[in-house]
């Protein structure tokens, strides 16, 4: 199972797009505070989770670090986080890594990119 989060309806859209056309079907939230709340009161039921950075109500940062904190269960390594942003100035990737992400990749996507994740991550 596949979530993808961000609060810009378009990149929702084309993320989703994207990621049918790879044959996965994702969930989506709009910001990072309905990322956890989607995740059930014990346990993410998802394999991989697309998060963007800046959002409102909860940033990518702090919603994947309560996911690590409170609802990763015995698995800490699940699910796999991707950080999705247009922000790539030097130690931003640390940032996202520190955070509890596993990886990160630039906005815009592209195919390969999210091919690679769902390969390394699923």
């Amino acid at each position: 199972k596949v979530l993808v989060v961000d609060d810009n309806p378009v990149n929702l859209k084309v993320v989703c797009k994207m990621l049918g056309r790879l044959g996965v079907e994702p969930e989506t939230a709009n910001n990072g505070q309905e990322a956890p709340a989607g995740t059930g009161p014990h346990i993410v039921p998802y394999d991989l989770i697309f998060m963007d950075i800046w959002m409102p109500k909860m940033n990518g940062l702090d919603a994947s670090s309560y996911i690590r904190k409170n609802l990763s269960g015995n698995t800490p390594d699940r699910p796999y986080i991707i950080a999705m942003t247009a922000c790539v100035m030097p130690g931003d990737r640390e940032k996202c890594i520190a955070s509890g992400m596993n990886d990160y990749i630039s906005k815009p996507l592209r195919k390969e990119e999210l091919e690679q994740c769902l390969r390394l991550f699923t």
